[in-house]
C-alpha cells in the first residue's frame, strides 16, 4: 500500500456564510458547506482540520473545527483568529479533515456550546498554518490539473 504525508483534500460548496442560528447567538462566525456524497463518512462527529480558499487573488489556509450533521453537509468554524475569514464572494473551499475530536452533542445550551468549543480548540492540528502547509495544498492543485489535462487529451 502506498502511503503519503499529504492530507485528504475535499472540495466543498459554500451554501451559507452566516452559519446556524445557535452559532450566531453566541457570536461565533461559521460557514455551512456541502461535500459530494460518499466522499467522507463523518456523520455525527466534530472533526479538526484545515480549510483552504481562494480570495483576493491568493490562497488562504486556516485551522478549523467541522461539525458533520450528515455525510454531505457540515458547519465549519475557523480557528486562527478573526483575520481569517472566508469572503462572501467565495463559493468553493477545500477541506482537509485531520482527526475526530468528539461526537456531536444534541440539545446543548448556548453557554455549554461556547465552553465545549473552547475545549475542542485544544484538539486542533498542531501544524501551524505556515507556508509549507499551503505549498503542499498548491502542489495537490497543480497535480490535479495535470491529471485532468491528461484525461482530457486521452478522451
Amino acid at each position: 500500500m502506498k502511503t503519503s504525508s499529504r492530507s485528504l483534500y475535499v472540495r466543498a460548496a459554500v451554501v451559507n456564510h452566516s452559519g446556524t442560528a445557535l452559532m450566531r447567538q453566541i457570536d461565533i462566525p461559521t460557514l455551512l458547506v456541502e461535500v459530494p456524497p460518499s466522499v467522507i463518512n463523518l456523520k455525527g462527529f466534530v472533526v479538526a482540520g484545515q480549510i483552504f480558499w481562494h480570495d483576493d487573488s491568493k490562497w488562504n489556509v486556516s485551522r478549523c473545527l467541522m461539525c458533520f450533521k450528515d455525510n454531505t453537509s457540515l458547519e465549519m468554524m475557523m480557528c486562527d483568529g478573526n483575520s481569517k475569514t472566508v469572503g462572501v464572494n467565495v463559493q468553493e473551499v477545500y477541506i482537509a479533515p485531520s482527526h475526530i475530536v468528539r461526537s456531536v452533542k444534541e440539545g446543548i445550551t448556548p453557554d455549554g456550546l461556547r465552553g465545549q468549543l473552547n475545549r475542542d480548540k485544544a484538539n486542533l492540528p498542531l501544524v501551524a498554518n505556515t507556508e509549507p502547509l499551503l505549498n503542499n495544498f498548491l502542489e495537490y492543485k497543480v497535480e490535479l490539473k495535470q491529471r485532468k489535462d491528461i484525461i482530457k487529451n486521452v478522451a
